[in-house]
């Protein structure tokens, strides 16, 4: 089997007896899971889609597909398992059952080739504000509770230096219907920096329970704006 070393457990410095590898095969990426003996011996103990592609090495990263590292991140204390799909711009978020996994959910990036953390350099080049749009569905017996995850999940935001602003609208005439709306410093401020932070992980458990009623999650430029200041 062709594997891409992408990421392990290893790295997210969870339990030293499972050992996880992104394969990031462009045909569907997987994760194969390893028992770790005491003598640092690793045993596959099973192999699971992440219902979503790998990516193609870009020119002068060939050794490294994905250009960066950090592309699985393991959540210990809620005991989740988060894996890019570069090559169909999604994250996939699995449940850790001991050396198992549990596939839960698949929401879509919002970018091209979601890649790893970049270097400030490359953060600064072509930096431009973007406005991430995330449409829901949620049923009415389920509405408060929205609203109430949205304003925890809102103070993290507040505190990451990445979002510059963001609101929670409901619908008038069809009131099932919101739409969150943030603005990030950049496409890379988002997907590498608030992402990778610490305040990432709190954020996900906060809305996690929302994913299924998303219609829509992707990000944009702004082309025209007014203001008024009169």
């Amino acid at each position: 089997m062709g594997v891409a070393f992408a990421a392990s457990h290893e790295a997210a410095a969870s339990a030293a007896s499972v050992v996880w590898v992104q394969t990031n095969q462009p045909a569907g990426n997987s994760i194969v899971v390893y028992d770790r003996g005491s003598d640092g011996r690793l045993t596959r103990a099973g192999i699971y889609a992440t219902a979503g592609d790998g990516g193609v090495a870009a020119p002068g990263t060939e050794s490294d597909h994905l250009g960066s590292q950090g592309l699985l991140i393991y959540d210990a204390a809620a005991h989740l398992l988060f894996a890019v799909n570069a090559g169909s711009n999604s994250l996939s978020a699995f449940s850790v059952h001991g050396d198992r996994l549990q596939l839960e959910s698949v929401v879509a990036s919002g970018g091209q080739l979601f890649r790893g953390r970049q270097t400030p350099d490359q953060q600064r080049e072509g930096a431009n504000v973007i406005v991430e749009y995330i449409r829901y569905t949620v049923p009415a017996d389920q509405a408060d509770a929205f609203e109430s995850a949205y304003a925890c999940a809102g103070s993290l935001l507040e505190q990451d230096e990445h979002c510059l602003a963001f609101e929670v609208a409901r619908g008038i005439e069809e009131p099932e219907h919101f739409i969150v709306r943030i603005e990030w410093d950049s496409l890379d401020g988002h997907e590498h920096g608030f992402r990778a932070s610490p305040h990432f992980q709190q954020f996900f458990r906060d809305v996690q329970p929302y994913f299924s009623e998303i219609d829509e999650m992707k990000h944009y430029e702004i082309r025209g704006a007014s203001t008024d200041e009169r």
